[in-house]
């Protein structure tokens, strides 16, 4: 790494670790950093040529409709046939190192199962390492030298870009096998670790507290995270476990100091898709992200705003709970033959108060419009079957919805690298 490099971290950190004490403030820096953006995809990408300098002209985009005009959108010059190539030899190989033309090319195929692509250049590199630096450590020296364990399901260049520095990164690989990563974990004995919620819980069950002498944060990534499992790794580790909200779109959120998360608005802009007084769906806009410009991209996460703030006193938003996705809200007939929206967060709640403490693994499926399955890691004994029984019927007659049948299943173990979802709908409303 060469000091221009070295020196376009820094810029970045310092750029993203200023808090901003106003609304007013952040909104005039938001306001002006989307005026640059969008004057630049006008010009530089052919799919939003002279569409023109409101971002209320711009069209919602998801997956499929970035997927679909990707050779016309990215300002690279590439082609999804080309870059596809890239990513899944990738994938295929697990070296992660090489580049195309220059650029980053990775696949994301979310928990939906669609694949994606996305591209990152050298420039997004640094800024990626300078956001994360400062979001995360807040307040800490970026000049100590510091150990992450990153789980994830893929490596990529923009870990490996930081590694020169004081901040060395370590890809712990989830196609790998679960217990020879925990091995190399506690040898590392970082100071920061970066996990999904049903990692962490692998994490515990094979460690000993004085694997983990060096560590200092703790963040969960990648999954929902269940208040169980935070309850869990925290009371394990007497350490805050704190959440990165990231995906192939951006860096999207990080928990403060104080133990809230907050979007990170100084990044992308956030408009709110309100499906209730608390509850949205984000649509982004990256506002520095060039090579495949994130423009009002619609995000499939429901999220619950925090109405009272945060007392760190940064102005971004504040999120109470990434509840999960919006496909996974259960559709229920009413009484009265109308169909009503419940949630999955309190879907899982509803389980979690009659769920025997022994469980380590759960999940609740929507199969058909009156049936659900509740899949556990352990046979259930009659008793315990009426307790959940009992609780769901408490929470269908508040909801005034028709009883589902509920059925009792094993829990299946998840594939390498799949994502663990506590509650999925396998039917459309």
């Amino acid at each position: 790494m060469n000091w221009t490099s070295k020196l376009n971290i820094l810029f970045s950190y310092l750029l993203y670790r200023r808090k901003y004490q106003s609304r007013n403030s952040l909104e005039k820096v938001q306001q002006k950093w989307l005026k640059q953006q969008l004057k630049f995809v006008n010009k530089h990408s052919t799919f939003y040529k002279e569409i023109g300098h409101q971002l209320s002209s711009y069209p919602i985009m998801n997956k499929q409709s970035m997927m679909k005009h990707f050779d016309e959108l990215n300002t690279k010059g590439l082609t999804k046939e080309e870059c596809l190539k890239v990513a899944i030899s990738a994938e295929k190989s697990r070296d992660f190192s090489p580049t195309h033309k220059g650029v980053t090319v990775g696949l994301s195929s979310g928990t939906s199962g669609n694949k994606g692509i996305f591209l990152v250049s050298e420039r997004e590199q640094y800024q990626w390492v300078g956001a994360i630096l400062a979001k995360v450590l807040e307040g800490r020296s970026i000049f100590q030298k510091r150990k992450v364990a990153l789980f994830l399901r893929a490596n990529s260049n923009l870990y490996e870009t930081a590694n020169e520095g004081n901040i060395d990164f370590h890809f712990f690989d989830l196609f790998s096998n679960i217990d020879k990563e925990v091995a190399r974990l506690s040898q590392l004995n970082p100071e920061i670790i970066v996990a999904p919620p049903s990692v962490w819980i692998e994490i515990i069950k094979r460690c000993g507290h004085s694997d983990f002498e060096n560590v200092e944060q703790l963040f969960s990534i990648a999954e929902v995270l269940p208040d169980e499992t935070k309850e869990k790794v925290e009371t394990f580790f007497s350490l805050p476990l704190g959440q990165i909200y990231q995906c192939t779109e951006g860096f999207l959120g990080c928990t403060c100091s104080h133990g809230k998360l907050h979007l990170n608005e100084d990044i992308v802009f956030v408009e709110k898709e309100y499906v209730d007084d608390l509850r949205f769906i984000p649509i982004i806009t990256d506002m520095k992200r060039t090579s495949q410009p994130i423009i009002r991209y619609r995000l499939n996460d429901i999220l619950i705003e925090d109405p009272e703030g945060c007392s760190c006193g940064n102005q971004t938003l504040t999120i109470k709970r990434i509840e999960g996705r919006e496909d996974d809200v259960f559709f229920l007939l009413t009484t009265n033959g109308e169909r009503q929206k419940l949630f999955p967060d309190l879907l899982s709640r509803t389980l979690l108060h009659a769920l025997p403490n022994d469980i380590e693994n759960y999940r609740i499926r929507q199969v058909t419009h009156n049936e659900l399955v509740i899949e556990v890691s352990r046979d259930l004994h009659d008793h315990e079957k009426q307790a959940i029984i009992s609780e769901f019927s408490t929470l269908f007659n508040q909801q005034k919805v028709v009883s589902p049948i509920l059925q009792f299943k094993s829990f299946l173990p998840l594939e390498k690298g799949q994502k663990l979802r506590r509650v999925v709908s396998e039917i459309r409303p």
